[in-house]
């Protein structure tokens, strides 16, 4: 218990030394998902004694480092980083960085915010960043700091600070090295994405072609450049071009009016050729003026025609149902004048065997980009599928194991427990916590949260000292939560001593004292009576963490006040007041009133699946960027999978209130 109070104490007061940030930012991770097993688990999280700051006879005996031997030492945590671990890169980066001096140690450490903000670790990104002082170095240094300053500004939703933050910036960077003056445009192509400014986000992509040297990059650029600028309309281009005084952004301006206003193949060659003559130096490559040849601009664009398939019959109907209601939801609710794709529904089965037939289906039928399936088997099943076409967004995950490395261009979005149950191992480990109790259903559904959790909270470094299940059919819970606390073992005992000495006494109950807090996966019925039941079990005192399953998503202050103090994460849609996610809720409650409330969080996972897919291609190619869902802030990892972060709450005087933390 003492090694957990020195811990807390790190945890609650500001940090100095950047060793000391990141050995807690292992702790901390939000969205992590379990490494693969081919590589090797991460460091054993230090003890909390070794948290100080170095004295000053040990900070003098740190030297510069050759790069040969760096290179060395930098070998696993480029394994990490391959993996998507970057948090346990970056704290290996951090140990490197305690050994080196100024300005090698300063190198690392902004590395080390770069790898953070890059695994969506917004707030211990932040701290790293503060930490790092780069005031005496050279102009090249502050760049780098700003720079990450500006990205983490955008990584908060914050694009218009960090556009601001950019500004400041504009002189240093026209003499800048390449590789900082591409990072710049490409912060900025992300901040005008971000806000709707299609206009000027792709005279940012005009300006950073040129510091782009792979051939694919620089295609992609172009063809998102395109794109971007025929959502303008045909007299916004020409007002545009007319405004101004880059000749090569004016040309991509006048390309794409011409690819906007030709109406058919006569007409695209007669405006290419006059284009050509007027703009013969223009960096354009020959395939995009072949797709507008062909009349294909939609093929830079979003789909035109989505299919969904989800199980509309069978065990899952109505899970999908409710999931197929938020998607069109979300497809009515896109505002006029929005180009809308064709949508047309699959039933995807009960059998995951079919799920090729039933896609291939789809696409014959002109499909350019599918929805589904929601089966996890069937996902596993359809990323093995060589005829994939188009984009694929499934609606679970499938086996990591079994999946490997994805088809490119097929996306995994899921409210998967197993994730929720990582992230309160994290956000225990953050807390301070070291030593757990967990209470589970006696059920796979319990046995996979519990798995999950107890992966996670060891790998952190943390124990389980004890862990008991419960039948989700009864009431009372007072056999495993005895169990759980020892208190069985204390009354067996005091039955002992009162068999030998022959007489009654006083006697008390004593409870384990070794535990910091207790995981209970539970959903709302099942926690309403584990609460009240750990309390009079002498655990009042013990924090409790759960998953949003613990929490129905309706406000019932009534049946919710024995859970005063629990912690759980869960969605912004139901934590949150947001004005437009109140109007949507209401047209949901409106149509659908029988089952509005009991899949709340299926309408969110469909108004994200729609909503997400024009997004998808920004969110692969920059991994710092994120958008705000529904069902979380929504980015993608290096499996393609989309990670939500969670807002945390604790119930008060039966309520759910939303903490200020992540």
């Amino acid at each position: 218990m003492n090694q957990t109070k020195r811990s807390y104490y790190f945890f609650q007061r500001p940090l100095g030394h950047l060793l000391t940030i990141l050995m807690i930012l292992q702790l901390a991770a939000c969205g992590t998902v379990a490494p693969p097993q081919s590589i090797p688990a991460p460091p054993t999280i230090p003890d909390a004694r070794v948290l100080t700051t170095p004295t000053e006879e040990e900070a003098e005996v740190v030297v510069e480092m050759q790069p040969e031997e760096l290179q060395r030492r930098e070998q696993p945590a480029q394994g990490l980083i391959n993996s998507g671990r970057y948090l346990d890169a970056a704290l290996l980066l951090t140990e490197l960085a305690a050994s080196l001096p100024t300005p090698q140690k300063q190198d690392y450490q902004l590395r080390v915010s770069s790898l953070l903000l890059l695994g969506n670790y917004i707030l211990q990104a932040e701290q790293v960043l503060k930490e790092t002082d780069v005031r005496p170095l050279g102009l090249e240094m502050r760049l780098r700091k700003d720079l990450l300053d500006a990205q983490l500004a955008l990584a908060k939703q914050q694009p218009n600070v960090a556009l601001k933050k950019l500004r400041q910036l504009t002189d240093e960077i026209r003499t800048a090295a390449p590789p900082q003056q591409k990072e710049f445009y490409q912060i900025q192509i992300d901040i005008y994405s971000a806000i709707g400014d299609f206009a000027n986000a792709a005279h940012a992509r005009s300006i950073v072609e040129v510091l782009l040297d792979d051939p694919m990059e620089a295609l992609e650029n172009q063809e998102i450049l395109l794109r971007d600028l025929q959502k303008l309309t045909a007299r916004e281009l020409s007002a545009l071009a007319a405004q101004t005084k880059d000749p090569i952004f004016t040309g991509w301006l006048e390309l794409a009016k011409v690819a906007k206003t030709a109406a058919d193949l006569q007409q695209a060659e007669q405006g290419i050729t006059d284009w050509q003559s007027r703009y013969p130096q223009h960096p354009v490559q020959n395939s995009i003026i072949n797709a507008i040849m062909a009349k294909q601009p939609e093929a830079l664009g979003r789909p035109t025609r989505i299919a969904v398939m989800l199980p509309m019959s069978g065990r899952y109907e109505k899970a999908a149902t409710a999931i197929r209601n938020g998607f069109l939801t979300a497809y009515f609710a896109e505002q006029k004048g929005q180009p809308r794709p064709e949508i047309r529904f699959y039933d995807e089965g009960d059998d995951p065997d079919n799920i090729t037939d039933i896609y291939q289906k789809a696409v014959d039928e002109g499909a350019d980009f599918v929805v589904g399936p929601l089966n996890k088997q069937a996902v596993t099943n359809l990323t093995r599928y060589n005829h994939l076409q188009g984009g694929v967004l499934s609606l679970n995950y499938g086996d990591i194991e079994e999946i490997g490395n994805p088809p490119f261009n097929f996306f995994q979005m899921s409210l998967s427990p197993e994730q929720e149950a990582i992230h309160v191992a994290e956000h225990a480990w953050l807390d301070g916590h070291m030593q757990a109790a967990a209470i589970y259903p006696d059920s796979d559904w319990g046995t996979r949260i519990f798995n999950a959790f107890k992966s996670r909270w060891e790998e952190l470094g943390g124990v389980i000292v004890e862990h008991q299940t419960y039948d989700m059919k009864k009431s009372d819970y007072a056999a495993p939560i005895k169990q759980l606390l020892n208190i069985d073992e204390s009354e067996n005992r005091h039955q002992n001593i009162r068999r030998f000495i022959g007489e009654k006494f006083f006697y008390e109950p004593r409870r384990r004292d070794d535990v910091d807090f207790i995981f209970m996966a539970a959903y709302s019925r099942q926690g309403r009576l584990l609460r009240p039941q750990l309390k009079f079990h002498r655990a009042a005192n013990i924090p409790v963490y759960s998953t949003s399953h613990v929490y129905s998503g309706s406000l019932k202050a009534n049946m919710d006040r024995d859970m005063n103090g629990v912690r759980f994460s869960d969605m912004p849609w139901t934590l949150t007041h947001d004005k437009n996610n109140e109007l949507l809720k209401e047209q949901i409650k409106t149509v659908w009133p029988n089952t509005s409330n009991r899949y709340m969080r299926l309408f969110a996972l469909g108004i994200d699946a729609y909503r997400i897919i024009p997004e998808l291609n920004r969110l692969r190619r920059n991994r710092f960027t994120s958008i705000q869902g529904t069902t979380g802030i929504l980015y993608l990892d290096v499996s393609n999978r989309i990670q939500r972060r969670l807002l945390w709450a604790q119930f008060r005087k039966g309520e759910p209130k939303v903490l200020a933390e992540y």
